[in-house]
């Protein structure tokens, strides 16, 4: 190994260890760069490349019946050459020996005339390289130029940030999003749910005690035209309870009678909902005289039978709500017999009956 040296301005670099296929191409380069020189090289015909030829003239070559050979020549040694087909074992003189890089060709005039073939340098790269360095040396490395092209590609990356980021810039202001345009959906609106007048309410609840009596064969009723259940609904939903018996003791037959009502035999059914804020007066009437038909053991059956009594004629309905209550109040009616005379407790005032209050 060579130490490496400084001088003013240049230095000095030492080939070490490298490949014989990378330093040839070191060594063209610096033959034909001028970034490069070269201490003095005293021949370079010696460095063995495909473009140039050797030629030396009687050599002896020694066989040994194998693939291996070795051929001597006057300036240049023995050289140990190998071949890929075996040679026969013989001690030739007079062998012509031209070498072009690897290419070792042997020529010489056998009794049956002239033979030739190639053979090979198993160790060829070692001796090019101990060519290159023996020949070629030191090589300078003008030191000034280098920094000077250090500096130069260092001030080139400074702008490299700043040409990503016009890049970037130019990208993101070329590039166009077209506006979708996004069609219309028409969603038709529900139309808000019509909400039945009184009087369509009552027809409604008429209808439905008819359904539950023509589905038991009973003949159908008329709606009745009496006032008290309508005036008791109203009264019962300021009140925020349903008892048949009104605070002043008033019961369905007394309060027929005070309000100036065509007198029937009267039974009566009271149920009690949700107002406006939570659903609609319609669907809890329904569901009234569902419950009142179909779960009213809680009552002994007494609204059930009231619906389904077959000496009903009519019935008359209040029904009053607001937003938190609904009140119905259904008075069916019997026509009194001829010649009927009511019992005076049949308007006697009553205590008041159980209250029911939401």
């Amino acid at each position: 190994m060579k130490k490496t040296k400084s001088k003013q301005n240049s230095k000095t670099v030492v080939i070490i260890g490298i490949s014989a296929a990378v330093v040839i191409g070191i060594t063209v380069l610096a033959l034909n760069s001028n970034l490069f020189e070269t201490n003095s090289i005293s021949d370079t015909s010696k460095i063995l490349t495909k473009s140039e030829t050797q030629i030396y003239k009687d050599c002896t070559m020694v066989t040994y019946g194998t693939t291996n050979a070795d051929v001597d020549c006057l300036g240049l040694g023995t050289l140990h050459l190998v071949r890929d087909l075996p040679l026969s074992a013989a001690n030739v003189k007079d062998v012509t020996l031209t070498i072009s890089g690897n290419v070792y060709s042997i020529e010489f005039i056998a009794p049956l005339g002239k033979v030739t073939y190639d053979l090979t340098n198993l160790t060829y790269d070692a001796i090019v390289y101990q060519e290159l360095v023996k020949n070629f040396g030191e090589i300078k490395i003008p030191f000034g130029d280098v920094e000077k092209s250090v500096r130069d590609l260092k001030d080139s990356l400074k702008g490299v940030p700043l040409i990503v980021e016009n890049i970037i810039k130019e990208s993101s202001e070329s590039v166009v999003i077209p506006k979708l345009k996004v069609p219309e959906i028409n969603i038709p609106k529900p139309e808000p749910t019509k909400q039945l007048t009184l009087s369509e309410l009552k027809q409604t609840t008429l209808e439905d005690i008819n359904k539950y009596r023509t589905q038991n064969n009973l003949r159908s009723i008329t709606l009745g035209t009496a006032i008290s259940p309508q005036l008791y609904a109203e009264e019962l939903l300021v009140e925020g309870c349903i008892h048949h018996v009104s605070v002043r003791g008033e019961g369905p037959m007394l309060r027929y009678k005070n309000n100036g009502d065509k007198m029937f035999l009267v039974a009566e059914n009271i149920a009690g909902g949700l107002g406006l804020s939570w659903g609609v007066p319609e669907k809890d009437i329904l569901r009234a005289n569902y419950d009142m038909m179909y779960d009213d053991a809680h009552a002994n059956w007494g609204h059930h039978d009231n619906i389904l009594n077959p000496h009903h004629k009519s019935v008359s309905i209040g029904i009053a709500y607001d937003n938190q209550r609904l009140v119905m109040v259904q008075d069916f009616e019997q026509p009194l017999p001829p010649e009927y005379s009511y019992h005076p407790s049949s308007f006697a005032k009553q205590s008041m009956d159980q209250k029911f209050c939401w």
